[in-house]
């Protein structure tokens, strides 16, 4: 039963070890042994943010938030004036709140934010 052979633990390159550093001249010099610093392993964020699909999904979101963005700052350009009075509440009393900002209310509360503060 060949299928689990046990290979020796022993280092097949015995002539240097880890510690030594030869020079030109021959002479042998040894480090100083210290504790090493090793990596931490990731945590479970990092491991979680490394995923391929969520780093889709929120890119997925980040783009759809700017598109959104900037689509409420363009229609800001042409529906400013309008929405300007209604988000500042001086619109006249008799007047019903109708934002001419293609995404709304909450596309004119952005833009005003970006772009007339």
């Amino acid at each position: 039963m060949g299928l689990f052979k046990k290979t020796p633990a022993t280092p097949t390159n015995k002539s240097r070890t880890a510690g030594d550093t030869k020079t030109k001249a021959g002479k042998g010099k040894r480090k100083a042994k210290g504790k090493s610093k090793k990596a931490a392993p990731p945590s479970a964020l990092q491991v979680w943010m490394q995923d391929r699909r969520v780093q889709r999904i929120g890119g997925t979101f980040v783009l759809l938030v700017s598109v959104f963005v900037a689509m409420a700052c363009i229609s800001y350009l042409f529906s400013g004036q309008h929405d300007l009075r209604l988000v500042e509440g001086t619109a006249a009393g008799d007047e019903l709140p109708v934002y001419r900002n293609l995404l709304g209310k909450g596309g004119a509360h952005i833009a005003w934010l970006l772009m007339h503060r």
